[in-house]
């Protein structure tokens, strides 16, 4: 057999006959030649086709076979050798090749190989290159052809641009005929080198060549062409993915236009095909482009006829055959001893194989190739090689580490961990592969004078990088087969091994692993904490119930019926524990007891437990005890904790990893013990005081189903799942709290007003059209009887205990036999209690919640511990008495027919008079109380609007007086101000002050600086806001006597002139001496108004002192 070669040239290996020596015919290749030969042969079938796969898949070897087999290169003997190795696989293929021979075309190879650029120039280019290889004189469509043609035409008719021609041509050191024939063969430099030189010698014009314009026009002329000389084309363009990748310019959606116009050009005539060749789809080289380029790649790769090489065992293993036959046949006439059938049988490594494939496939053809090593070959080949070329390299060739270098050297069996030296896995990248990191922790540590101990290592790296311990998990059994050694050898060496932390016998997945273990004693340091740790009985059931196979028991066939998701919680208990368990608010809709026994002699009789139980829960008493995973029990919580002591953590960084795993091989033993609970069989189960036979998870789903039927018998049917339930989404809250503003504000209206068929439509007809819900003429709420039993228990509820908690409501709604989820309370509380909405109402720390909306409501529900709800039941006297007293505050018909409108209607009637009015004590007492009932009902607006209501015709006397209040007070004002100014009228005082104002030398009154033009209406207004700051409106009693006092003063203070002057002359006339208490307060009067009023102005200090002296 012809040595194996890394890689195949289409260009290079083409003419090569003995190409075929080394080709191994595949099932995935069969397809490949079928789909192209069925062009070939019949001109109906496809001819534009793609091919993918793998690096080392022999995607170009085939590709090469193909154009040898279509363009006849070689002798009959060929392809009958060729067709020999086909008639074993595919009758189908071997007609194909056989017809080939009758097509009347001789096909020549166009090869393109990872060529980049304009798309339609590289298919000229290939076309013409093929051509002129081939010595065919045809005018083809291509670069090439035109600057030749351009050249002889200016020899011929324009000497003077010719001449120019050879001397850039000198310059360039290139003779013509050289240029010539580099311009034939498509040179790159050179053609561009002359699209350069062109525009100098054509004043400036670009070079264009007139074919690229018409691409397929001028195919389809060199296709008619080739036709009639019996010829056709057959392009391959190999590694276009490298074509792909380099596109992303301004020309993308040209070239692949270009690529979709020639596969359906080559798909219409009958003398060229397409072979397009890569590693992966089309359409996946736009997969991070947008999104028009990626739909014209899609388009593009609809055009061709697909086909994928992938590697499976049934091709690696023929492929394998072929390659190793002359070294299988050489080492099996040694004397040998293989590795027997029943042995192999024993392992999961070919379970798709009969004894008779085993034997004569893998135990002989195979061999020297361990069987372990036949199964781990084409994966170590995917991932650290090329696949099929790795493979051939590895069995055929002389490398260092080959099997053929192994035979040449040695004898018996090559062994799979011999392996990682050929493929070099311990210099692959680490990043990816944590086994690989975890090898290169542990390598320094290996014994170099124990060879196994590194050949177990090295096998334990590679079955984890190719994950094969899915498939085979390595067992000590398992590993003395793989390596060739004694069961007893290999034991004591993992022993010492696992000694060391460097591997470890994984008891969770039964295998041994590779293992960089802590340098630590955790044994020790569990042991030392064990001594002084206790497990208590809630702790027991705490760490069993983290092993709960599963948390709850799903009632399919109650929620199917009830289109709902109810569900019943597993929890463990000791028996004490249930003796005193009371039913609660349960998370779950029911809960399943599971008895934990501390020991044998704690077992009672179940019928005892169940008759002292107050509630008819559901019960498995179990057989067996928890003495004998206690210590496992401890164990897993000193692990347990350790693993949350960071200060024990930080000793080793390798810590962690080495607890997690301590803590899942006990955490293992503690799932054994919780798993016997669900084997059914050694338990006893009761419901209630009745005992029950569940012998599977299936009859324990029908028994919670049947409980639930009995516990909810009065749940309302609501068929939407999306919102019949504890928690919804933001989109099913937002519909909700809109259906809740529909039932407050439009309750008689057609579907209660919601337009469209969105969520808050569904939730409506779902919860209540469906379920006959309603508000008749007269404004009362009809439901059918699901729901009616659950108004009339709300109602029976308000009528007897009229004042109470809202949790107290909202928790019957949710508690047997009702059991409504949260989400639906809010909307049913309403819907059901809307025609007692009014006279029902919540506060919050004796605080009216006034304006409820869908919003509210839903925030209310969710913290109804805090809140109480009160429920008013008028009597018609009473409500006579609500129409009586709107009709004193002329208040509308509507608004009457409820005492919370009617307390909003006063308040708002209150508050639009002025704050004076509102707070002032110049009213009479009944006119006092009445408002401060008005003031009180915000707050509990029931008990105050009826006692408002008892006042009769005080309440119009009291409006009036209200209203009346601040005119009668500004005549008041007037009054007073009339008094202490001495004059009749305020007009009057006008020109008192307009005197003053002219002699108000040293006078400081704010009197004078009254405004002349304020001597019409608003004096006693406009005299208020001047003197004390505040306008009238705003007073409060107390501003009222600050304002008559400022009066007074004032007005005194423009009089004091006269007796100020006398009084200093009369001071000056009797000067006394000032004793030492005197001149100590003269000097701090004197710092007082020196540093304290070093901001006021003199004037003010001045208008300060002379107050000070008038009042004294």
């Amino acid at each position: 057999m012809q040595g194996f070669r890394s890689s195949i040239n289409l260009h290079f290996d083409l003419p090569n006959p003995k190409l075929l020596d080394r080709y191994v015919l595949t099932p995935s290749h069969c397809d490949v030649l079928n789909g192209i030969l069925e062009g070939v042969v019949n001109t109906e079938g496809k001819h534009a086709h793609l091919l993918i796969g793998p690096y080392g898949t022999g995607k170009s070897l085939l590709s090469t076979i193909v154009c040898q087999l279509v363009s006849r290169k070689f002798s009959e003997e060929w392809r009958i050798r060729l067709l020999t190795q086909t008639e074993r696989i595919d009758t189908r293929l071997a007609d194909y090749i056989r017809n080939t021979e009758s097509v009347g075309l001789t096909y020549i190879p166009v090869m393109i190989n990872g060529k980049t650029g304009s798309f339609r120039t590289i298919i000229n280019q290939a076309i013409y290159r093929a051509l002129h290889q081939a010595k065919i004189e045809v005018i083809t469509p291509n670069e090439a052809s035109s600057i030749l043609n351009v050249v002889d035409r200016w020899k011929q008719l324009y000497p003077d641009t010719y001449k120019a021609f050879l001397c850039h041509l000198e310059a360039k050191q290139v003779q013509e005929i050289e240029w010539r024939a580099h311009i034939e063969s498509c040179h790159e430099e050179m053609t561009r080198d002359f699209i350069s030189f062109y525009p100098s010698v054509t004043s400036g014009t670009t070079w264009m060549v007139e074919h690229d314009t018409y691409f397929i026009e001028n195919l389809e002329k060199l296709s008619s062409e080739l036709v009639a000389r019996g010829i056709g084309l057959f392009v391959v363009y190999d590694e276009f993915g490298r074509f792909l990748q380099s596109l992303g310019g301004e020309n993308t959606l040209q070239d692949m236009q270009d690529l979709q116009n020639l596969a359906e050009f080559v798909d219409r005539v009958a003398n060229i095909h397409l072979l397009v060749v890569g590693h992966k789809h089309i359409r996946q080289y736009a997969a991070s482009s947008r999104e028009s380029i990626r739909q014209e790649f899609e388009k593009v790769e609809k055009r061709f006829r697909f086909y994928s090489l992938e590697n499976d065992s049934s091709t690696f293993l023929q492929l394998a055959q072929e390659a190793i036959i002359e070294t299988n046949t050489e080492c099996l006439n040694e004397e040998i001893k293989l590795e027997s059938v029943e042995t192999l049988q024993n392992y999961t490594l070919f379970n798709e194989f009969t004894s008779y494939q085993l034997e004569q496939g893998i135990v002989r053809a195979l061999y020297p190739l361990h069987p372990v090593a036949v199964m781990l070959l084409p994966h170590l080949s995917n991932i650290f090689g090329q696949n099929e070329r790795t493979l051939f390299s590895f069995l055929s060739d002389d490398e260092r580490y080959s099997l053929r270098d192994y035979v040449n050297q040695n004898k018996g069996y090559y062994y799979a961990d011999q392996m990682f030296n050929f493929f070099s896995v311990g210099l692959a990248e680490p990043k990816d592969q944590p086994s690989l990191q975890l090898y290169h922790s542990i390598a320094p540590y290996l014994d170099s004078q124990m060879l196994l101990q590194r050949r177990i290592v090295e096998l334990l790296t590679m079955w984890s990088v190719t994950r094969l311990t899915q498939k085979q998990p390595i067992t000590t059994k398992f590993l003395a087969f793989a390596v060739g050694t004694g069961l007893e050898e290999i034991a004591v060496l993992l022993e010492l091994m696992s000694e060391s932390k460097i591997i470890r016998f994984n008891s969770i997945r039964e295998q041994w692993e590779l293992y960089d273990g802590s340098s630590i004693d955790l044994g020790m340091a569990v042991q030392s904490r064990l001594a002084s740790t206790t497990l208590q009985n809630k702790e027991v059931m705490h760490l069993l119930e983290r092993h709960l196979p599963m948390t709850y028991i799903l009632p399919y066939e109650y929620n199917e019926d009830m289109d709902m998701l109810r569900y019943a919680d597993i929890h463990f208990a000791d028996v004490s524990e249930l003796k005193v368990y009371q039913d609660g608010t349960l998370p779950a809709d029911d809960r399943i007891w599971l008895i934990v026994y501390q020991d044998m002699d704690q077992i009672e009789d179940p019928i005892t437990i169940m008759n002292e139980m107050t509630s008819s829960s559901l019960v498995a008493f179990p057989h067996f005890s928890v003495d004998n995973v206690q210590s496992s029990l401890l164990n897993f919580k000193v692990i347990d904790q350790l693993l949350h002591d960071s200060e024990f953590l930080s000793q080793d960084a390798r810590l962690k990893n080495e607890l997690t795993y301590m803590l899942q091989e006990t955490s293992k033993h503690i799932q054994v013990f919780v798993d016997r609970y669900f084997a059914f069989h050694d338990l006893e189960w009761w419901s209630g005081k009745e005992q029950k036979s569940i012998v599977d998870l299936n009859e324990l789903e029908r028994l919670v189903t049947h409980r639930l039927r009995s516990k909810y018998n009065v749940t309302p049917h609501i068929r939407n799942e999306a919102f019949n339930r504890n928690r919804i989404s933001a989109i099913q809250r937002r519909a909700l709290i809109d259906v809740i503003d529909h039932l407050i504000q439009q309750p008689r209206e057609p579907a209660l007003g919601i337009s469209g068929y969105g969520p808050n439509y569904l939730i409506y007809a779902t919860a209540l059209k469906n379920n006959d819900y309603y508000i008749d003429a007269e404004g009362n709420v009809q439901c059918n009887g699901t729901l009616a039993e659950i108004r009339n228990a709300l109602r029976e509820v308000l009528d007897s205990k009229p004042i109470g908690k809202l949790s107290d409501l909202i928790g019957m709604m949710k508690s047997p036999p009702y059991g409504i989820r949260s989400s639906v309370i809010p909307l049913l509380f309403v819907a059901l209690l809307r025609d007692r909405w009014d006279q029902l109402h919540l506060f919050a720390n004796d605080m009216l919640i006034s304006s409820l909306s869908g919003a509210s409501i839903l925030e209310i529900i969710e913290l109804s511990e805090s809140f109480e709800y009160r429920y008013y039941n008028w009597t018609i006297e009473e409500k006579h008495q609500l129409i009586e007293l709107g009709g004193y505050f002329d208040l509308p018909e509507e608004t009457c027919t409820s005492f919370l409108l009617v307390a909003d209607a006063l308040l708002q009637w209150l508050r639009s008079l002025p704050k004076f009015t509102q707070i002032t004590r110049q009213i009479t007492k009944d006119t006092q109380r009445i408002r401060d009932i008005i003031r009180s009902s915000e707050v509990d607006p029931f008990t105050n609007i009826k006692q408002l209501a008892t006042y009769g015709h005080l309440l119009l006397e009291a409006k009036s007086e209200l209203e009346q209040f601040h005119i009668c007070n500004e005549h008041e004002l007037e009054r007073q101000v009339l008094k202490v100014t001495g004059q009749t009228t305020l007009l009057q005082m006008f020109p008192v002050l307009k005197k003053f104002r002219n002699e108000a030398i040293g006078k400081n009154s704010k009197l004078l600086t009254l405004s002349l033009s304020e001597e019409g209406q608003g004096i006693i207004d406009s005299m208020a806001e001047q003197l004390v700051g505040v306008a009238r409106t705003e007073w409060s009693d107390a501003t009222q006597d600050l304002f008559i006092g400022q009066i007074k003063y004032e007005w005194e203070l423009l009089h004091s002139g006269v007796e100020i002057s006398a009084s200093l002359d009369k001071i000056s006339d009797h000067n006394v001496p000032l004793s030492k208490k005197s001149q100590t307060l003269y000097a701090n009067v004197k710092n007082m108004l020196k540093y304290a009023g070093r901001d006021i102005s003199t004037q003010e200090v001045r208008q300060l002192l002379v107050k000070l002296l008038h009042e004294l």
